[in-house]
């Protein structure tokens, strides 16, 4: 009897021992983040908060037997401090598209808190911002203030079924050439996630618009995109079939975002400094807006 206490004392010592290593969240689909603009109830679509740290289970690497609840965390993002903005809102007059019983901000919630749950389980710092009523553009721009990158998360739509595909946007107002790189880096990974590699006329492209959501990001922050992973109206595009490329998507930005910071960290300035002027950029001139899309974002 005393040998059996011992040993059961060890193995719960070894247990919590491991526990306390790391954090487990087992809430997939709780909206995560900060930075919540208005009034929110618990049951709006991307209302609530939760810890930065935290580290999903579904994201991380099972050490051991599967039963054991043991997970490794990488750390290889530790560092890295991210702003995500949930394009539109929840409520009031910006609710962004709608197409096929698909909502465009519905969309964006889930792949902003995808993106997050990945990299906060490789060591960043994650901020997800959510507007339950109408904010204006230029303050979500501005509330990037503190972070290294800023990603804006948005979906497409349009009348045509035909349309589909992927493009990522840098502002044209203060363009750098971090942007330019970011963008490329994340439309590069999502093309090849959801297209393959001969996406044709899918890939639609990193390129500029005068975007207000991008406008007023602090000169601190190294690098800014708007993404639009696929159009909710493209093909036969079915509400199932948008979450599994909402997964798919922010698995790819993870890997974009991964790839980036690991060649750009040396070269982000302290949090609050500006970032140097790179003496080779060329901006991207505006492209044309054939299909009259981005009057809003």
């Amino acid at each position: 009897m005393l040998r059996r206490t011992l040993l059961t004392g060890m193995a719960l010592g070894f247990v919590a021992a491991c526990q306390r290593s790391i954090t487990i969240a087992r809430d997939p689909e709780l909206p995560l983040g900060v930075g919540d603009q208005g009034s929110c109830t618990s049951d709006e679509p991307g209302c609530g908060t939760v810890a930065a740290d935290t580290v999903p289970l579904e994201d991380s690497t099972s050490v051991g037997p599967a039963s054991s609840g043991l997970v490794a965390v990488s750390r290889v993002l530790a560092g890295l401090k991210l702003a995500i903005d949930v394009g539109h809102s929840g409520s009031g007059s910006d609710l962004g598209a709608f197409g096929k019983g698909i909502s465009e901000y519905d969309l964006n919630v889930a792949e902003a808190n995808a993106l997050a749950r990945i990299l906060r389980a490789r060591g960043a710092t994650v901020s997800v911002f959510h507007y339950p009523q109408t904010t204006e553009l230029d303050e979500r721009g501005r509330n990037a203030a503190g972070h290294q990158i800023f990603v804006s998360i948005h979906h497409n739509a349009f009348g045509d079924p035909s349309v589909q595909g992927t493009e990522v946007l840098v502002g044209t107002q203060n363009q750098s050439a971090a942007d330019q790189s970011l963008a490329k880096a994340i439309n590069a990974r999502i093309v090849q996630e959801l297209w393959g590699s001969q996406p044709g006329e899918r890939d639609r492209g990193a390129k500029a618009q005068s975007l207000g959501v991008l406008r007023n990001a602090p000169a601190s922050v190294y690098a800014k995109c708007l993404t639009e992973a696929f159009f909710i109206t493209g093909g036969s595009m079915t509400p199932s079939m948008a979450r599994t490329f909402v997964d798919r998507s922010a698995r790819a930005m993870a890997g974009a975002l991964e790839t980036f910071w690991l060649s750009s960290r040396t070269k982000m300035t302290a949090l609050g400094a500006p970032v140097a002027a790179d003496p080779g950029f060329e901006p991207w001139p505006e492209a044309q807006d054939e299909l009259g899309i981005y009057s809003d974002h």
